[in-house]
């Protein structure tokens, strides 16, 4: 009797020690499995018992596997480029990986910009028309090229003892080190803030007229913005001898970009234009300081290879390029619905009769504009 009591205790205490073991630690199956030992037993345990055990176990290391990488994620959120496949060599950090991620509320790569290069009189406002026909696109007109100056107020602490880009330790200018991408955040917000988007009165107004023309009201929120500028190499000693210095400048301020030429190959009727013939009191001191029609000539043929030099710089993934007297003769509408196709749009067309409209003071004279209710953004 008593041997028999000391093995029903043997065996409940067994029992006891098993169930703490594996029941409740799913881990020490997969122990034992791994270093080869019981390994029938712990394949029959397995294929009762521990099944679901070690699937929840399996779970669980992976949820805490997926949070540990989207911690990660979140600690260098201004390294991620969540727009691939409109900026996919963006730079959206600069440091090089040289030290260690640290959190920022700066994320450069976060929106799309789009601005279109022009010359004088080549039909740049009517693309910027064009392009504002697009849902969600808001593009601006001149700003008498301004980021040239954020540029220059840059490169003013460059070439300074400020040094921003490393730590100064010299008393008077002291400061911890600055992060070049980190200029990028105020110069995008400075121009969200002098391209707002319409007040809630026109949206509202807008947004009715939409709704009987069927078309999309994405204004408020806009998925690409920039604007259109005709000044981008006057008066800038630093960017005649090599203009790509002047797309990189933009480049480092808005990573996520893209630009549009806009030219016009006939410089002839080009320079007849009133534009390049204002009087000198009243004229861009660009204009001024053309005498004759020939150095007007000459003036826009260097300018036209100069934007060409650029094109060719930023690719065809980068850059598009348009012609007025391309899109403007018939059946060149067509260039607009590439445009919008290298855009990440889809199903619009642009009517032949719009490019009829460019040489209208306003392009409001054209009346209602529709290219097509399925236009949509595809990304």
């Amino acid at each position: 009797a008593a041997r028999r009591s000391l093995l029903i205790l043997l065996i409940f205490t067994a029992g006891i020690l098993f169930d703490a073991i594996f029941i409740q630690n799913p881990r020490a199956i997969l122990l034992l499995s791994s270093s080869g030992q019981q390994q029938g037993d712990v394949n029959n345990f397995n294929s009762f018992v521990a099944i679901k055990d070690t699937r929840d176990w399996q779970q669980q290391q992976q949820q805490q596997q997926d949070t540990t990488s989207n911690n990660n994620v979140r600690s260098n959120k201004n390294n991620v480029n969540p727009n691939l496949e409109w900026c996919p060599k963006a730079k959206c950090d600069d440091d090089g990986g040289t030290e260690e991620k640290e959190e920022s509320s700066c994320q450069p790569c976060r929106d799309k910009y789009l601005f279109v290069i022009a010359t004088g009189r080549s039909g740049s406002t009517t693309v910027m028309s064009m392009l504002n026909l697009l849902p969600g696109v808001r593009i601006s007109g001149e700003n008498a090229d301004v980021f040239h100056q954020y540029h220059s107020m840059i490169e003013t602490l460059r070439s300074s003892r400020y040094r921003p880009f490393q730590e100064n330790k010299v008393g008077p200018w002291w400061h911890h080190k600055i992060k070049a991408s980190s200029f990028a955040c105020p110069a995008q917000e400075f121009l969200r803030t002098i391209n707002p988007p319409p007040s809630v009165r026109k949206r509202k107004r807008k947004r009715n007229r939409n709704r009987k023309r069927k078309v999309r009201e994405d204004d408020e929120h806009a998925i690409i913005t920039g604007f259109k500028e005709i000044r981008w190499f006057r008066d800038h000693d630093e960017f005649k001898d090599d203009p790509t210095q002047m797309v990189d400048a933009y480049r480092r301020l808005f990573p996520c970009s893209r630009f549009v030429f806009s030219v016009r190959s006939d410089i002839e009727s080009q320079a007849k234009s009133a534009f390049w013939n204002e009087t000198k009191s009243t004229a861009d001191k660009e204009v001024q300081s053309l005498i004759t029609e020939a150095d007007t000539l000459a003036y826009l043929k260097d300018l036209n290879a100069v934007h060409v030099q650029a094109y060719e710089y930023l690719g065809k993934d980068q850059a598009f390029w348009l012609d007025l007297n391309e899109w403007s003769a018939p059946g060149g509408m067509k260039k607009f619905d590439e445009l919008a196709d290298w855009l990440g749009f889809s199903s619009c067309k642009y009517p032949d009769e719009v490019g009829n409209c460019w040489d209208r003071k306003s392009f409001t004279e054209c009346g209602e504009i529709s290219i097509g209710d399925q236009c949509a953004y595809r990304y």
